[in-house]
């Protein structure tokens, strides 16, 4: 079967030919019918936080091709479903109490480990851009008829959206900031932002022009701040000064997406006292904040990765009944023939990409 696979750790990522993955009792084997890839899967893997040899891809949906012995009966052959790619030993104070995502041994197939140790991403770190996959039938999930297969795997940055919203802990009104908000997860999260009653969404980026293009996601009042001109970035004082100007009062919280930069650092002096930022780029720049202020403003600031089960359910929820819908931010559908070129045109930005969908096998 083909694969889109990375061999190591700096040489990007190719389609090549591998065997079919055999499985085991606890384990079902799909037919890929959609997938997708992040950036940020090549950041880890040059981090050194990724199988090598593996096939990349952590949004998975498609069909039941083979089932193990102690696979439940409800996930026949045939089924249509998709993959919860967060791995977790199940068994620890975090995975009993509905946080699994963030367990000592947490790992994301197709996508890298969290822990110092990932017994099961040793098995399962093949991801979803290939023809077919195997996953452990406990993150196997029956999919509704009327959840297609490429909205299907966007159900991952809808709850990892939820939760990042749900983490900031936002009071009645909210008014927030939003980096990265012309990305996936920035225009799920906007997509988002009615459901939690915010007042108003000021979106910060460098592109004022994709800013503009992403107001219309949400209902709830919205401001542009870029934070680049034809000279280069802002400086602090005036980057600080526009916020203010598109948020009088300050922010009850920062949900930032970027992966990269000192953005950050500048612009944490806009949080309210007692605001939150919530940070789920993988951001290695530090953020160069006293100890001294965050006591004094009273900051909460959460590390956030991918979200709970309880999430996902809430995202199928709102996905089956229509309370929410997200077809329109599927901007782009590649051919699994272009596989190899998707990840560099997300990150070239050369055209204003929000969810992007590789399909493996259409339809029927």
């Amino acid at each position: 079967m083909q694969a889109l696979r990375a061999t190591d750790r700096t040489s990007g990522v190719c389609l090549q030919e591998v065997p079919i993955p055999e499985i085991g009792p606890d384990d079902v084997l799909i037919k890929v019918h959609a997938a997708g890839v992040t950036p940020g899967a090549l950041r880890l893997l040059e981090m050194g936080r990724a199988h090598t040899p593996s096939t990349l891809g952590h949004e998975i949906a498609g069909t039941i091709v083979e089932a193990g012995d102690m696979v439940p009966e409800e996930l026949a052959v045939g089924s249509r479903i998709r993959v919860h790619p967060v791995l977790s030993c199940r068994r620890c104070e975090f995975c009993t109490s509905g946080r699994e995502h963030m367990c000592g041994e947490g790992a994301i197939m197709g996508f890298a480990q969290f822990g110092q140790t990932a017994p099961l991403y040793e098995t399962y770190h093949d991801g979803g851009v290939a023809e077919y996959v195997k996953a452990p039938y406990w993150l196997v999930d029956i999919l509704p008829e009327n959840i297609p297969f490429h909205v299907a795997i966007k159900v991952h940055d809808v709850a990892t959206g939820l939760n990042s919203l749900q983490q900031a802990r936002l009071p009645k009104d909210a008014t927030i900031l939003l980096t990265a908000a012309s990305g996936a997860m920035g225009s799920i999260t906007l997509r988002l932002a009615e459901k939690f009653g915010l007042k108003k969404v000021v979106l910060l980026g460098r592109s004022r022009e994709r800013l503009e293009g992403v107001r219309k996601l949400t209902p709830v009042e919205t401001a542009v701040v870029a934070s680049s001109n034809k000279d280069g970035e802002l400086e602090q004082p005036a980057l600080l000064q526009s916020l203010r100007e598109a948020a009088p009062g300050g922010f009850d919280a920062i949900i930032d997406y970027l992966p990269a930069g000192g953005l950050i650092g500048k612009v944490i002096l806009s949080l309210k006292t007692g605001g939150t930022l919530v940070h789920l780029g993988f951001n290695a720049a530090p953020l160069p904040v006293p100890l001294a202020l965050v006591v004094s403003k009273c900051w909460t600031i959460v590390g956030c990765r991918a979200h709970t089960k309880e999430n996902i359910q809430t995202a199928v929820q709102w996905l089956r009944e229509k309370q929410l819908v997200i077809d329109d931010l599927i901007t782009h559908r590649f051919p699994f023939r272009e596989a190899e070129t998707v990840i560099k045109r997300i990150e070239d930005r050369e055209e204003p990409m929000w969810l992007t969908v590789i399909d493996v096998a259409f339809e029927a």
